[in-house]
């Protein structure tokens, strides 16, 4: 079941590949992964007859969840979108399964799941890198990469996930400490090298608290020399590893690596001529990237202006997948990159409070009582969808709320008590 999960999890990047090396399938790949998992649930339910166990707080998230998207659905009735309005409802079917398909299937191992992301992620990145690469070196076909560049974005943000899940964990995803600190150590370093700054930014901020209450916890410090020293110990053999690659592969290395120092660069206060040589190192691709940051301040000043100036509209939205129409006059996929933002704009205050109640009682869900995903991965999310994704691209994150409320529920809180069973025939 972990697998079909993963498959789902992963569908867009697989999805992209596809697309690629021109493989044909018939239907789109993430849709054809959701039905693979409920005809697994289904498989699951009919021949264990395993009860369907629903905590409360679980319950009520849910029922939240799907009264936003009725709420999507009737926003339909006013929005000026005609074309992408109907896909974009359709399409954010994948996130209500994502969060409900762990609550069902209460014997989900997590630890498990963890194992094929991390290892199938690595070798994921490692394959976009090479193909990064060729593209860099291709200045004539370069239209033929397009499907998958964007990639860079996506693996970085799950890796975050990852390294915060594996090193944050009171139960081991990776029962050998080597491979733990090889996993996590690999995953930053490819991190940096994709070039994708914003996840880069907060697994990097959140691993402050994160260690700190790891390091100075009594309860940890009894074993520090024996375990957390080995880890140390190991990813400095990682890094070594990585050193004697980049000796190697010197010249593709220097390609990445001038790559991500742009993308950085153009987050501080360089001077211009610094910011020049960086963008000569880093080679044609370099002005795109900072149009990308300009573009993303240009929809906030105009997505707040506009509520600002439709206050009636501010209530109730313009409509579902309105926004490619409000700012560039096309009926297209387009979103301001902030999650809240578009939900305010095209769902008005009522879908963005039916939302924000929905994070709600996945934020209050026993905050204690966590063995593999802690607080500090759901702030994790919370920053990456301030700043990139659209509503209806946050599967993922939705499966990751789904396994925090699991894991939490399972350790500390009474089997039996405030909750509701419903039993299969």
């Amino acid at each position: 079941m972990e697998v079909i999960f993963a498959i789902f999890y992963l569908s867009g990047i697989i999805k992209s590949f596809l697309i690629f090396y021109k493989i044909p399938f018939i239907v789109d790949f993430t849709l054809f992964a959701a039905f693979l998992v409920i005809i697994a649930v289904f498989i699951e339910f009919k021949n264990k007859k395993i009860p369907i166990v629903f905590n409360k707080n679980n319950l009520l998230a849910f029922v939240f969840l799907l009264i936003f998207y009725l709420w999507m659905i009737i926003s339909l009735i006013w929005t000026p979108s005609n074309n992408y309005s109907f896909k974009k409802v359709f399409f954010f079917l994948p996130n209500i399964i994502s969060f409900g398909f762990p609550l069902i299937y209460k014997r989900f191992d997590i630890a498990k799941f963890f194992r094929i992301i991390s290892i199938a992620l690595i070798i994921v990145s490692i394959v976009f890198l090479k193909i990064y690469l060729d593209y860099s070196a291709d200045k004539i076909s370069r239209a033929y990469y397009q499907p998958i560049l964007g990639l860079y974005l996506t693996c970085s943000s799950l890796m975050g996930i990852n390294i915060l899940v594996i090193l944050g964990a009171k139960k081991k995803v990776f029962k050998n400490l080597f491979i733990s600190s090889f996993v996590v150590t690999l995953s930053i370093i490819l991190m940096f090298l994709l070039g994708a700054r914003g996840p880069l930014i907060f697994v990097l901020l959140l691993l402050i608290p994160l260690l700190f209450i790891k390091f100075f916890k009594l309860s940890y410090f009894k074993i520090l020399l024996s375990s957390d020293f080995r880890k140390v110990l190991f990813s400095g053999f990682t890094i070594l590893f990585f050193l004697t690659f980049s000796l190697i592969f010197e010249n593709e290395v220097k390609v990445l690596l001038d790559r991500s120092a742009y993308r950085l660069g153009l987050l501080l206060p360089l001077p211009e001529s610094e910011t020049n040589s960086l963008q000569k190192q880093a080679g044609s691709e370099g002005s795109a990237m900072g149009k990308s940051v300009d573009l993303r301040v240009d929809q906030l000043r105009f997505s707040t202006n506009l509520l600002k100036q439709n206050k009636l509209e501010s209530i109730y939205g313009f409509g579902i997948g309105s926004f490619g129409l409000l700012y560039y006059a096309k009926d297209f996929r387009s979103y301001p990159h902030n999650i809240f933002l578009e939900i305010w704009i095209e769902l008005g205050l009522i879908g963005l409070i039916l939302f924000l109640i929905f994070l709600y009682f996945i934020f209050t869900k026993n905050l204690n009582g966590v063995n593999y995903i802690n607080i500090l991965v759901l702030m994790y999310i919370i920053l990456n969808v301030l700043k990139s994704s659209s509503f209806i691209d946050i599967r993922i994150f939705m499966a990751v709320f789904a396994f925090y409320m699991l894991d939490s529920n399972d350790k500390y809180l009474n089997k039996n008590e405030n909750n509701i069973i419903l039993k299969t025939s």
